[in-house]
């Protein structure tokens, strides 16, 4: 057992695949993994003939062998217990084989598990930009997820995706969601979500200048598509904050795409003072 406390102990669903892989090595090293295997059948008890494998006539149990897998299942399963956290190991406290402890543990935490499938559903929609240094790495961090759902075998649909990706973010660049979304339904093509990502990274992202990267961790004061590359005067740095008046987006209103229409992406239609007002409502 000397070895099985070098093993991260299995915390959940963020662990799990690693603390697969070691435990697995250790219990074949140790000569246990045998009664974890789903082909493995345990012998019949002396004491209950009709217990655990086949059933067997009385006196034609082997008591060696008998005493051998108890032995065996007995240390694989003390060897899983003492490698769970407090939280793991209660799903498992009242099984009684190691097999049964292996399958519930895979069950739960497994890379195709329910629970890491709501798991990461809840971590998906609790991201939010502002946890992150830039635009690039929350977009990472959301693509991450949503990769890992799509290989589970539940890839989001795009109206949700997009839906959940705006949840996250400020609000003048929700507006630039709506407004992108709007321009690919209008040209009666399939929503993209690479297009809208990556329209929306030209806009609030341009990295050619000394000044971007000086406000990569603050997306409201990052300088717009269309900007010039020049240091910008200390008004326009000043009031990038601001609500603007004509939309009510949190930006200002000369980098306001309905103002400014060449700001926006190719497609964009500008909607009026009064059209704003009304979808706002």
């Amino acid at each position: 057992m000397s070895d099985y406390h070098k093993i991260q102990k299995l915390k959940g669903t963020e662990n799990y695949k690693p603390w697969e892989i070691a435990m697995r090595a250790l219990l074949v090293v140790n000569g246990v993994f045998k009664v974890i295997r789903p082909e493995y059948k345990p012998p019949t008890n002396p004491d209950s003939p009709t217990t655990g494998g086949a059933k067997l006539p009385i006196e034609e149990v082997d008591e060696d062998k008998w005493e051998k897998h108890v032995d065996l299942e007995e240390r694989a399963l003390a060897a899983i217990h003492i490698t769970t956290s407090p939280s793991a190991y209660s799903m498992i406290e009242t099984l009684k084989t190691a097999k049964e402890a292996w399958a519930k543990l895979k069950s739960l935490y497994g890379t195709d598990s329910y629970a890491t499938k709501k798991t990461t559903y809840f971590a998906l929609h609790e991201l939010r930009s502002d946890q992150f240094k830039d635009l690039h790495a929350y977009l990472a961090k959301f693509e991450e997820y949503t990769n890992k759902l799509l290989q589970m075998g539940s890839p989001l649909e795009m109206d949700f995706q997009t839906a959940v990706f705006e949840r996250g973010l400020p609000d003048d660049m929700k507006e630039a969601v709506y407004t992108l979304t709007e321009i690919a339904r209008s040209r009666k093509e399939p929503q993209d979500f690479e297009y809208i990502t990556t329209s929306l990274v030209n806009r609030f992202m341009p990295l050619k200048t000394e000044e971007s990267k000086a406000f990569a961790g603050n997306f409201g004061k990052q300088p717009k598509q269309g900007q010039h590359q020049n240091k910008p005067s200390n008004k326009s740095q000043g009031n990038n904050n601001d609500k603007c008046t004509f939309c009510g987006c949190q930006h200002n209103i000369k980098d306001c795409w309905h103002v400014n229409p060449k700001l926006g992406p190719e497609g964009f239609v500008p909607k009026t003072k009064k059209e704003l007002e009304a979808r706002n409502k």
